[in-house]
């Protein structure tokens, strides 16, 4: 009998940045019967299940939906999962919301407010996920900028409305 190859289910994460999407990711990955991409389609560079593959930037650029394909033959625990924000592979988003075989978590934080400060902080400190031994990271003062959030804020709809509305 001939093994099946890939996961014989899929699962993808879809949320903007600071709304918990790191955590869950890190808790899923950490089960034995999954592999869990953190990041297979960042713009910045290929992150997966084992570590940073920036050597498959390339091919990953040149055709988003066929690296998902690969990632799912390559795949060798039966759940596979993806963490998908914004700026990740519209085209790859938009297959899995639209494919039946994949089951989609959405992460919302309903306080717009707290994910901009939160995602300013992180950018102005560099500091993107807080382990449990690391030391607190001191926040720095934030200058409210109205069109910077107003913008951001329309994203953040724009987003949502896709993801939820297929």
């Amino acid at each position: 009998m001939k093994a099946v190859q890939g996961p014989q289910h899929r699962v993808a994460i879809l949320g903007f940045p600071r709304t918990g999407t790191n955590y869950l990711a890190s808790s899923l990955g950490s089960l034995p019967d999954v592999t869990f991409h953190t990041e297979p389609f960042n713009p910045s560079g290929v992150h997966l299940a084992h570590g940073s593959r920036n050597a498959l930037k390339a091919e990953r650029d040149a055709d988003p939906l066929a690296f998902l394909g690969r990632l799912e033959r390559e795949c060798a625990t039966p759940i596979l999962g993806i963490k998908l924000l914004p700026n990740h592979a519209p085209q790859v988003r938009r297959r899995i919301i639209n494919d039946p075989g994949w089951r989609c978590i959405v992460l919302f934080r309903p306080n717009f407010l707290a994910v901009h400060s939160s995602q300013l902080t992180a950018t102005r400190t560099g500091v993107w996920a807080q382990s449990g031994n690391a030391a607190p990271v001191q926040a720095p003062l934030l200058h409210f900028e109205p069109k910077r959030f107003l913008s951001a804020r329309e994203s953040f709809r724009q987003f949502y409305d896709e993801v939820l509305n297929g």
